[in-house]
């Protein structure tokens, strides 16, 4: 893994197609009208209040047959989706955006769950195979990811005061058998580190670089993952947060910038920027 950085991905938000689908139905869909003695007839289509909400703040109308076929191709998709997620989880999820399938792609949702963070997305992807529909998703990367903080928070407090330091987890992977016991050895992860700048001397930041890539190479078990290591003033530390963390790396505040990882193959690299 030549760099972590690599790994972050941009969330699309797909406005074409956005509104929130909780319960849409219709007897054909895709069709505009309904054919009856040979005249056209208008299908009558109730949505639910959620649906109309969004499609209110998207500036869509509300009338199911005044959207474009795309959009109720849309809204089938979408609720199909988060029933998908509902009903396999037994948690609510709020819709945070649609794509279709094209050419690069598969057809996917994002959403969150109700009760959680809303910058704890949630991706659910559907494909067709053979003759079969196919749903894969990520919410294990959300169920992990607490006990993954505690476990990193654990580690980097016995070199580092915490209470100067901010900590951020991205799940990129998680194995299926994954086991209370050793979740940091079955979550490929990118950890993001903020440390302010006067509670952490050089010598310290140091032992942490060194002591990032032994806790990483100890906790290999065929997954990538990494640990950036970031110092700065007290004024920038208090401006990041769940919502900034990612992007704030590309901005000139820092005072040392260090990236430690192990690739796939167990070796343990060092970078500094």
């Amino acid at each position: 893994m030549r760099s972590v950085r690599k790994l972050i991905a941009v969330i699309m938000l797909m406005s074409l197609c956005i509104m929130n689908a909780v319960g849409c139905k219709s007897r054909d869909i895709g069709n505009d009208n309904n054919v009856e003695n040979g005249e056209t007839k208008e299908m009558k289509v109730e949505l639910t209040k959620r649906q109309i909400d969004i499609l209110e703040a998207m500036k869509l109308p509300t009338d199911y047959n005044e959207l474009s076929l795309d959009q109720k191709s849309a809204i089938e998709s979408i609720e199909t989706l988060l029933t998908y997620l509902e009903e396999k989880y037994g948690t609510a999820f709020n819709y945070a955006g649609y794509a279709a399938a094209d050419a690069d792609e598969k057809e996917h949702l994002t959403a969150y769950p109700s009760d959680g963070d809303k910058n704890d997305l949630v991706t659910v992807y559907r494909s067709y195979e053979d003759g079969k529909i196919q749903y894969e998703d990520d919410y294990a990367n959300i169920l992990v990811k607490p006990q993954y903080e505690a476990s990193v928070c654990g580690f980097l407090s016995q070199y580092i005061d915490m209470n100067s330091t901010k900590v951020f987890c991205k799940i990129l992977s998680v194995d299926d058998d994954v086991k209370e016991e050793n979740v940091p050895g079955s979550v490929s992860a990118t950890v993001y580190v903020y440390i302010e700048e006067a509670a952490c001397s050089g010598e310290q930041y140091d032992s942490l670089v060194d002591a990032c890539g032994q806790w990483l190479k100890e906790n290999w078990q065929g997954r990538p993952s990494g640990i950036l290591l970031l110092k700065t003033d007290g004024a920038q530390l208090e401006k990041i947060n769940e919502s900034n963390y990612e992007d704030k790396i590309r901005e000139d505040i820092f005072s040392a910038d260090t990236e430690c990882s192990v690739s796939s193959e167990g070796i343990v690299n060092t970078y500094v920027y």
